[in-house]
C-alpha cells in the first residue's frame, strides 16, 4: 500500500504553517508595535498584519547568547489587579435568584478573603499574546478558563458555604527555561494561570485547604501553594534610581507606575512589579536581567514587600552598552504623523519597527492600502531610523530622504443613491445576464433595488454600500446583490447616472442541501430549497472543536445552474493544539534519504517494528472474505517515543489513508504445505505473517523508488496450498556449448517439464541432426522441496551447437514479416543477405494506361516498400505499412520553371508518374552540363489524398549549361596571369573562341599601365580566346601591370597663369587624391591663408589622373600682423604648469611656440594663433606642461635595463619601401614609429584585403623587420569582412573612411589637408599641409 496523495499531505503542512503565522500576526496586532527581521520584508497584500514565522524564529535564534552562570532573577509580568469589589444583582420578581437576566448589576462591599493560585495545566496550545492582559487573545482565554473554572468550583459545597464569589485569571505564563519560545505559538506547552479566588468570608485555612484538595481532584498540582492577598506595595518605598545615596552614581532608574495595574493611589498590588531600566540611554541591562530584551527589569510586589535583595540586584556592569535604536527619538515624528506610539523602546540595528495609525480606517500612501495601514522603520547601524518603503513597482527598500507620511482620514460617502423605481409593466426582452439554467416563462417581473442595510451611516472610500431586491425571491442580474463603491471623492454619483441592474426570479437549488462527510463533524440546519447565489453554512457539532483550514464555518454555494457547490475535500472538526499523526508513507516517516540499505535510522521500519505491525489495526471480517485490509494507515503522535499509547491512524475516512493496494501472490518456496497455515488464528499462520511482513517491508523499504512512492506496508491476507517442487534456477550450459534460451529464465518449470534452448541460426546439434530446439528436463529433489534438472555435471559434457556448412547469411523467407494492407511481396530470393532489402509491391491499378498494362500503385514510401536485412540476420521492423494508391501524373505543362538564359537548359519536360524522373539537356549542343552531363527532375509523391495530379520536385540547385573545352576558353585556369601584374578576368564565365574576354585590375582604385610609354593607360583589357580554345595572352614580359593613378607634375600651371604663386614640387608625379601646395614668395599669403593647393583628381572616364587647377587663381599679398599688445595671456594653471609663452606680434596664419623646461612638454592642447586678418584666436584650454615619462624595458637574455624616453621603438623614418607588386595591389602603409614587437597595419581600399602575408613588424633594439614578401591586396567576397579584414591581421575595429570628421575652418585655412581612408583602431591617420 502507498500513502495518499503527496499533495494532501503538502496541503496539510501549509494549512499548518498559515494557522502559526496567523496567530502570530494576530498576536502581534494587539500591540501597536512590533520588531521582525529585515531581511524578509511583509508584503502588502492582506488586510491583516501578517509576519511570517520563520522570521520570527530567526529573530528569537539571533538574540539567543550563552547566559550567565548564575540563575537568572524572575523577569516581571503583566496580570490584571486584584478586585477591590465585588458585584451583585438587584433582586427583581418574587424569587431573587429566578430571574437574574432582569435584573441590575450592583455593587458589594469588598471581600472578606482574596487568594491568590497559581494553576499548572499541561499539554494545551500557548499563544504569545497570553503574555499581554490587555490583549483579545487573552481576554477571550481568560472568559473560557473563567467560566470553566467558576462552574467547577461550584460544585464544592465547602466553598460555596464560605460565600465563594468566583475566580478569576490575572494572568496567564508559559513555563519555559528559554524566554524566546515565548514568541511562538506552542501546542504541547505547560502554562501557569495566576488567580484570584474570593470568598465573603474572613480568612482561614480550613476553606484554603478545601479549596487546594478540591483543585487537586481536577487540575493536577500547583506551582505554589494559595496566598491571602492582603497587602500591596508603596510604588514611592522603589528608590527612584538605584544605587540611592549621596556620593554614589547611580546607573538604573526607575519607571512610572502603569496607572492601568495601580490599585490605588500609588500602591502596587500583591505579586506585580516595578520596572528599573539602566539610566544612559545607549545602556541596556544585560541578558541575566533581561532575557526577553524590553530593556526593563522587575522588582515584585510580594506580601505587601518588595523583593529587592541587594546580592540579586545588577551592577553597573550588568548596563551594557549597545548600539540599538530608542523610539524615543522619534516620538515627534510620531506624534506629527498622528501614529500610535510603539510599546517597544529600542529595536536592535537591522530590525523592523512598525508603526500604526492612531485612526485605524487611516492610510498613510494610498486609501486602498491594506488596514490597518503600516508604517515600516528599519534600524540603521548608527542608532537612526530610515523609512522602509515599496515603490511602485513593488521594489522594497530604505528611504534614504526620511520622509514620514502623514496618517490620512479617508473619506466617506453618506449619500445614499435610491434605484430607481420599476413600472408596473415593461415590454423589455429578457436580460443577457439571465442565466441560461433559469425556468421562467415570458417576461421576467422585477422588483426595486433596496439597502441590504438602513443602518449603514457612511461607507469608507473605496468600500461598498450593497443593495438586494425588495422582492426576496429575487436576485440582482448576476449576483444576489448589487455593491456601489464609495469613489475617492466621498460622492456617490446621482442616480441617474448608475446603471442599476434589474431584479429577476432567482434559480432554485431543490435538492436537498448536501450532507458533508460525517467524519468532518460539520451540520446544518438549513433546509432545500435555497436561492440563486445563497450560502449554506456548516459548523462543528461540539463548540469546542475547531476546522482543520482555520476557518469560523464551512459554505457551500446554490449556483445558477440550480446546482450545489459542494467542496472537493471538507475540512474536519478537531481539537485546537492537537497533535498531528505522522504516519507510515509521510514523507518525514518513509523517509527515502534515512531509509537506506540497513535501515537503521529508518523512522518507517522503527514504527513498525514497535508498533504498527503488530499492534494496529489492519482488518476487517466481510462475509465469505474473513481477512478483508483497511485503508487506515497506522502512525504516531510522537516519533521519538514508539508506544503502543502514541498509537494513532490517518483515517481511509477523513480521506488520509492509503492511496492505492495492491494484491500480489507470492509463491513461498521455502516452506512446505501445512493446513494450519490456512487458519489465521492458528500460531503457524501468525509465525509465517509476521515473518513475510517484516521481510516485504525491509525489502521495500530499503529502495528509494519505493520510498520515494510514499511506501506504507505490507498484510499477508491469506496462506494457500502453492503447487508442486519446481526446478528454482534454470540450468547453466557452458559458453562454449553456443546455446539460446526459448524457456524465460524466470518462468516457472515444474517437474517433468523441460526447460527448452535452441541452437544459433547458423548451427545444430550432431546427435540430432536437426535445427530444431531440445530440452533440458526437471526432475524432483523431494528432501531439499525443490526441483533440480537433468544436465551435464561437467562442462566437457555439454553437446556443443556446430556450424552448419551449407548456410547461408540473411534473412530468410520464415521470418519475413506477411504485409498488411494492399502489398504484395516483390519477387525477391528466399534469403535476404545482409545489406540487402526485402521488396513489397502494390497490385496492378484496375484500368492501368493503354502504354502501361502492367502499371502498379504506389505508396507515400515509394514506388515499393522496402526492409533492409541487417546485421545478426534481422529484417528491420516496419514502423507502419503505407497503403497502395494509383499513381498520380506530374503534367510537363507544370514543370519546374527555370531560367533558361541563365542555365541554358531547354524546358522540355513531358508527362511522368509519381515516383519517375526525366532528363534535361542543354539547349545549345556545343555546350553541355558539368560533372556527370545529364541532369534529371523527379515527379514527388502528392500527400494530399484530394489532389488529383503528383507533385514536382523543385530542385535545390539548377546547373548551368558551359562550352564544351574545345569550344571556350576558361578565364579562371586556362590563362597565367602573373600575380605582381593585379590583373584577374572581369567574369568566371567561359569566353567563346574567337571572341575578347575582359580582364581587369583586382584593385578597381588602380589603372592598367602598359610597358609602352606611348600607350595610354585603361580601366580594363581584352584577351583573345583562339580557335583552338587557348587565350592568345602577352609574353611573360610584356604584360600590362595595375599601378596607382598618378599625375605628371610637368602638367602643372606655369606662372602665367597662377600669378606669383609657385608650386612646392617635391617629385615627378603626385598620386592620385593628393594635392600639390603653391606658395606665394617672400613670406606673402593669399586669403585663404599660407598656400593654395591643386588636387590629382580621377578623370572621368576613370582611365587615370589629371590636375584641377582653380578657375581663378588668388593673388598674394603682404600678411597682416597680430600686435603684441593682443597676445593672449596664459592662464595661471598654464604659468604653474612651467609654460613658457613670450609675447611678440604675430603674422597671420601662423602659431606661436610655447616652451617648457627640460625634462617636459607641452600637452595637446592648440599653441596661440594668428587668424586672418590679424586676430590672435582666443584660447579656451592653454597647454600645459608634463613631465616626459619614461618607460623601462627589461630583456630576459641580460640582468640590466634601458631606459629612453619613450621605450624601444622602429622609427618611421626607417620604414623599409614597399614593393611595386604590393603598391599596385593598392597596398597603403602610414610609416609611424612603432613599439618594439608590434606590427604596423597596411590598409588596402574598400572591397579589397590584405593576403596572409604578415605585415611589416618591428624587431628587437629598433630595427624593422626584413619584408622579402609583401602582403597584396586581394579581392574580398564578403564586403563587410573585407573591410574589417583589410585594416589589420588581427581582424581590429576600423574607423570608416566615411565617419571621417569634418576639418575646421581654422585648419583649412592654414593649409591642412587630410585624405579620409578607413584606419585600423588604435592607429592615426597622417595629414599634410
Amino acid at each position: 500500500t502507498t500513502a495518499a496523495d503527496s499533495n494532501s499531505n503538502d496541503a496539510t503542512t501549509a494549512a499548518d504553517s498559515d494557522v502559526n503565522a496567523a496567530t502570530t500576526a494576530a498576536d502581534a496586532n494587539d500591540n501597536a508595535a512590533t520588531t521582525a527581521e529585515a531581511t524578509a520584508a511583509p508584503s502588502s497584500g492582506s488586510r491583516r498584519r501578517r509576519e511570517v514565522k520563520d522570521q520570527l524564529i530567526k529573530l528569537i535564534n539571533r538574540h539567543k547568547r550563552e547566559t550567565d552562570t548564575a540563575p537568572a532573577r524572575k523577569e516581571g509580568h503583566d496580570m490584571l489587579i486584584p478586585r477591590k469589589i465585588m458585584t451583585g444583582i438587584w433582586p427583581k420578581g418574587d424569587e431573587p435568584r429566578t430571574d437574574p437576566e432582569n435584573s441590575e448589576i450592583c455593587l458589594c462591599s469588598a471581600p472578606g478573603m482574596r487568594l491568590s493560585i497559581p494553576i499548572t495545566i499541561e499539554n494545551k496550545v500557548w499563544k504569545p499574546a497570553y503574555a499581554d492582559p490587555a490583549s483579545q487573545t487573552f481576554l477571550k482565554a481568560k472568559g473560557d478558563f473563567d467560566t470553566q473554572m467558576n462552574q467547577f468550583l461550584a460544585k464544592n459545597k465547602v466553598l460555596m458555604e464560605a460565600g465563594l464569589a468566583g475566580m478569576t485569571v490575572q494572568s496567564i505564563q508559559l513555563v519555559t527555561d528559554n524566554p524566546a519560545e515565548g514568541s511562538e505559538v506552542l501546542n504541547d506547552a505547560t502554562i501557569v494561570l495566576e488567580t484570584e479566588v474570593t470568598f465573603a468570608a474572613d480568612f482561614n485555612e480550613t476553606i484554603s485547604t478545601a479549596l487546594v484538595e478540591h483543585l487537586a481532584s481536577s487540575q493536577g498540582q500547583f506551582a505554589t501553594p494559595p496566598k491571602a492577598l492582603t497587602a500591596s506595595c508603596n510604588f514611592t518605598e522603589l528608590p527612584a534610581a538605584y544605587p540611592a545615596g549621596e556620593g554614589v552614581e547611580a546607573y538604573l532608574t526607575r519607571l512610572p507606575i502603569n496607572n492601568n495595574f495601580e490599585l490605588e493611589e500609588n500602591q502596587v498590588a500583591h505579586e506585580l512589579f516595578g520596572y528599573y531600566k539602566c539610566s544612559a540611554a545607549s545602556r541596556f541591562l544585560s541578558d541575566k536581567f533581561d532575557p526577553d530584551k524590553d530593556g526593563l527589569m522587575g522588582i515584585q510586589c510580594v506580601g505587601g514587600e518588595w523583593d529587592m535583595k541587594e546580592a540579586e540586584m545588577p551592577t553597573a556592569e550588568d548596563c551594557v552598552e549597545v548600539t540599538v535604536c530608542s523610539t524615543d527619538s522619534i516620538a515627534d515624528k510620531v506624534t506629527t504623523s498622528l501614529l500610535n506610539s510603539p510599546k517597544v523602546n529600542r529595536v536592535a540595528p537591522d530590525e523592523f519597527l512598525f508603526l500604526t495609525c492612531q485612526d485605524p480606517q487611516a492610510y498613510l500612501y494610498s486609501s486602498r492600502e491594506p488596514l490597518p495601514a503600516i508604517f515600516k522603520l528599519m534600524c540603521q547601524d548608527d542608532g537612526t531610523f530610515l523609512p522602509w518603503k515599496t515603490d511602485e513597482s513593488g521594489n522594497q527598500g530604505l528611504d534614504d530622504t526620511n520622509t514620514w507620511p502623514v496618517c490620512t482620514p479617508p473619506k466617506y460617502c453618506t449619500n445614499f443613491p435610491e434605484s430607481p423605481e420599476v413600472p408596473d409593466t415593461t415590454t423589455e426582452e429578457p436580460s443577457d445576464t439571465t442565466p441560461s439554467g433559469s425556468t421562467t416563462t415570458g417576461l421576467p417581473p422585477t422588483s426595486k433595488l433596496i439597502p441590504v442595510s438602513t443602518k449603514v451611516e457612511k461607507v469608507r472610500e473605496y468600500d461598498f454600500y450593497e443593495y438586494k431586491c425588495s422582492d426576496p425571491d429575487m436576485v440582482a442580474e448576476s449576483d444576489s446583490l448589487f455593491r456601489l463603491e464609495c469613489p475617492p471623492s466621498g460622492e456617490f454619483p446621482a442616480s441617474q447616472d448608475i446603471t442599476w441592474p434589474r431584479c429577476r426570479p432567482s434559480i432554485k437549488c431543490l435538492d436537498p442541501i448536501p450532507d458533508p462527510p460525517f467524519y468532518t463533524g460539520l451540520y446544518s440546519l438549513a433546509e432545500a430549497p435555497k436561492k440563486e447565489y445563497d450560502k449554506i453554512e456548516y459548523t462543528c457539532y461540539d463548540k469546542k472543536l475547531k476546522l482543520s483550514d482555520g476557518a469560523s464555518h464551512a459554505e457551500v454555494t446554490c449556483g445558477s445552474d440550480g446546482q450545489y457547490s459542494v467542496p472537493d475535500r471538507w475540512p474536519i472538526c478537531q481539537e485546537e493544539g492537537t497533535k498531528p499523526c505522522k504516519c507510515l508513507g509521510d514523507p518525514e516517516v518513509t523517509n527515502p534519504t534515512l531509509c537506506d540499505g540497513t535501515l537503521e535510522n529508518c523512522p518507517a521500519a522503527k514504527l513498525l517494528d514497535a508498533t504498527c505491525r503488530n499492534f494496529s489495526r489492519t482488518m476487517l471480517y466481510f462475509g465469505d472474505l474473513p481477512m478483508v485490509p483497511l485503508k487506515d494507515r497506522c502512525g504516531t503522535t510522537d516519533i521519538g517515543k514508539l508506544t503502543e499509547e502514541n498509537m494513532c491512524y490517518c483515517k481511509e475516512k477523513t480521506e488520509e489513508g492509503s492511496k492505492d493496494a495492491y494484491m500480489i501472490v507470492f509463491h513461498v518456496v521455502s516452506e512446505s504445505w501445512n493446513n494450519e497455515m490456512g487458519f489465521a488464528s492458528t500460531d503457524m499462520f501468525k509465525e509465517l505473517k509476521l515473518k513475510i511482513e517484516t521481510n516485504v517491508d525491509r525489502m521495500l523499504l530499503s529502495d528509494p523508488y519505493f520510498t520515494s512512492k510514499q511506501f506504507v506496508r505490507s498484510k499477508m491476507v491469506t496462506v494457500e496450498k502453492g503447487p508442486g517442487y519446481k526446478c528454482k534456477y534454470p540450468p547453466n550450459p557452458p559458453a562454449s556449448a553456443g546455446y539460446e534460451s526459448v524457456t524465460s529464465a524466470l518462468a516457472d518449470i515444474s517437474v517433468g517439464e523441460t526447460f527448452v534452448y535452441k541452437c544459433r541460426q547458423s548451427q545444430y546439434l550432431r546427435s540430432m541432426n536437426s535445427t530444431d530446439p531440445f530440452g533440458i528436463r526437471c526432475l524432483p529433489d523431494r528432501a531439499n522441496l525443490v526441483g533440480y534438472y537433468e544436465a551435464p555435471a561437467e562442462e566437457t559434457d555439454w553437446e556443443p551447437c556446430v556450424d552448419d556448412p551449407s548456410y547461408i547469411p540473411g534473412c530468410r523467407r520464415v521470418d519475413w514479416p506477411i504485409p498488411k494492407g494492399d502489398l504484395l511481396l516483390g519477387a525477391n530470393p528466399d534469403i535476404i543477405t545482409i545489406g540487402s532489402k526485402l521488396q513489397f509491391v502494390c497490385p496492378e491499378v484496375e484500368n492501368p494506361p493503354a502504354d502501361r498494362p502492367n502499371q502498379r500503385g504506389v505508396t507515400s514510401a515509394g514506388a515499393s516498400f522496402e526492409l533492409a536485412c541487417l546485421e545478426g540476420e534481422v529484417l528491420q521492423t516496419a514502423m507502419f505499412w503505407p497503403p497502395c494508391k494509383p499513381p498520380r501524373i506530374c503534367q510537363g505543362s507544370s514543370g519546374p520553371d527555370f531560367d533558361q538564359d541563365a542555365t541554358g537548359l531547354s524546358r522540355t519536360y513531358s508527362d511522368i508518374y509519381e515516383y519517375e524522373t526525366m532528363e534535361l539537356t542543354c539547349s545549345d549542343s556545343i555546350k553541355e552540363i558539368p560533372g556527370t552531363g545529364s541532369f534529371t527532375v523527379a515527379c514527388g509523391y502528392n500527400p494530399d489524398p484530394e489532389a488529383e495530379f503528383g507533385s514536382w520536385i523543385r530542385p535545390e540547385k539548377w546547373p548551368a549549361c558551359e562550352f564544351k573545352d574545345a569550344e571556350s576558353c576558361d578565364p579562371l585556369t586556362e590563362i597565367d596571369i602573373p600575380v605582381e601584374t593585379g590583373i584577374i578576368p572581369d567574369t568566371s564565365q567561359f569566353i567563346l573562341k574567337d571572341t575578347d574576354g575582359v580582364f581587369k585590375c583586382r584593385n578597381s582604385s588602380l589603372v592598367i599601365y602598359f610597358p609602352d610609354a606611348g600607350q595610354p593607360t585603361a580601366k580594363t583589357i581584352n584577351i583573345k580566346c583562339g580557335g583552338d580554345g587557348k587565350f592568345v595572352g602577352f609574353a611573360p614580359e610584356a604584360w600590362p601591370s595595375c599601378r596607382w593613378p598618378t599625375c605628371n607634375t610637368a602638367d602643372l600651371p606655369d606662372n602665367t597663369t597662377t600669378g606669383e604663386l609657385v608650386p612646392v614640387i617635391t617629385g615627378e608625379t603626385t598620386p592620385q587624391g593628393q594635392q600639390v601646395a603653391f606658395r606665394c614668395p617672400d613670406g606673402k599669403v593669399v586669403d585663404n591663408g599660407l598656400y593654395e593647393y591643386v588636387g590629382c583628381l580621377e578623370k572621368s572616364d576613370g582611365s587615370g589622373a589629371e590636375y584641377r587647377p582653380p578657375s581663378t587663381w588668388p593673388a598674394c599679398r603682404e600678411p597682416v600682423i597680430c600686435p603684441v599688445a593682443d597676445f593672449p595671456t596664459p592662464t595661471q594653471e598654464a604659468l604653474d604648469s612651467g609654460l613658457e609663452c613670450i609675447a611678440a606680434d604675430g603674422s597671420e596664419f601662423q602659431f606661436h611656440a610655447c616652451t617648457c623646461k627640460d625634462g617636459f612638454e607641452p600637452d595637446s592642447s592648440p599653441m596661440p594663433y594668428c587668424q586672418k586678418g590679424g586676430l590672435w584666436k582666443p584660447i579656451e584650454v592653454w597647454p600645459l606642461c608634463k613631465e616626459i615619462t619614461t618607460t623601462t624595458v627589461v630583456t630576459t637574455t641580460v640582468a640590466e635595463t634601458t631606459t629612453t624616453a619613450s621605450g624601444v621603438v622602429c622609427p618611421a623614418a626607417e620604414f623599409p619601401q614597399l614593393s611595386e607588386a604590393a603598391v599596385n595591389s593598392g597596398l597603403e602603409c602610414a610609416a609611424k614609429d612603432v613599439s618594439e614587437g608590434k606590427s604596423l597595419a597596411c590598409t588596402c581600399p574598400s572591397g579589397f584585403k590584405p593576403d596572409a602575408t604578415p605585415m611589416p613588424s618591428c624587431e628587437t633594439e629598433g630595427k624593422w623587420k626584413t619584408i622579402d614578401s609583401w602582403p597584396l591586396c586581394e579581392e574580398s567576397t564578403d564586403t563587410t569582412a573585407a573591410q574589417a579584414d583589410a585594416t589589420t591581421t588581427a581582424a581590429a575595429a576600423v574607423c570608416k573612411a566615411a565617419d571621417f570628421p569634418a576639418l575646421s575652418t581654422e585648419a583649412t585655412d592654414s593649409g591642412l589637408t587630410c585624405e579620409a581612408k578607413d584606419v585600423a583602431e588604435g592607429e592615426s591617420l597622417t595629414c599634410t599641409c
